[in-house]
């Protein structure tokens, strides 16, 4: 018997759960001194996305004919991928110069702490990337119908997004350009 209300676990969400299992026994297997840059360069990706996702989107429809909703998802997909590949080249780099060593007993209690951070903000960060973007099939079934997907929901919210509401007022290109057979008058 279940609740009429009650939030079911559906397919995303199992491969949320399984992609979180995988994150943390990676990194309890390969410890903290090698979790430490693929950590790092999910945050980077996480706090670029964030940075870029408002001012991406009002440079985007100033200087193209997309829409507020395409705008803005496409300004935080390109922000999260921007910072990822940015940090990345970073750690590279870094690593080159730098060896990353912990303290043995630290080593895979923080790796496990580490991959789970970095699993979960991964997994944050492609349903936040699905769910902005102006399509209900997606946004039903990453967005409303996945437990991951309403907590998403509910931080972009937070943070100010507004998904699946209509542009604000003076936003411009909120309607369909005119078409070669109608005129405005």
């Amino acid at each position: 018997m279940t609740l009429p209300d009650a939030p079911l676990v559906n397919p995303l969400d199992a491969v949320a759960g399984i992609a979180a299992l995988f994150a943390a026994w990676r990194g309890y297997r390969r410890g903290l001194s090698a979790e430490f840059w693929p950590l790092l360069s999910v945050v980077g990706a996480a706090a670029s996305a964030f940075w870029c996702a408002h001012r991406g989107r009002e440079w985007l429809i100033s200087h193209t004919r997309l829409t507020y909703e395409t705008a803005g998802a496409l300004a935080f997909t390109a922000g999260a991928a921007g910072g990822f590949l940015a940090v990345i080249l970073a750690a590279l780099a870094i690593r080159l110069v730098v060896s990353l060593r912990f303290n043995d007993a630290i080593e895979k209690p923080g790796g496990l702490i580490a991959g789970v951070a970095g699993g979960l903000l991964a997994i944050f960060l492609i349903f936040a990337s699905v769910i902005l973007w102006p399509h209900d099939y997606l946004r039903l079934h990453f967005g409303e119908r996945s437990l991951v997907g309403r907590g998403t929901t509910f931080i972009l919210r937070w943070r100010g997004f507004d998904i699946g509401q209509p542009a604000p007022a003076g936003a411009p290109h909120t309607k369909e350009p005119a078409t070669a057979t109608s005129i405005e008058i």
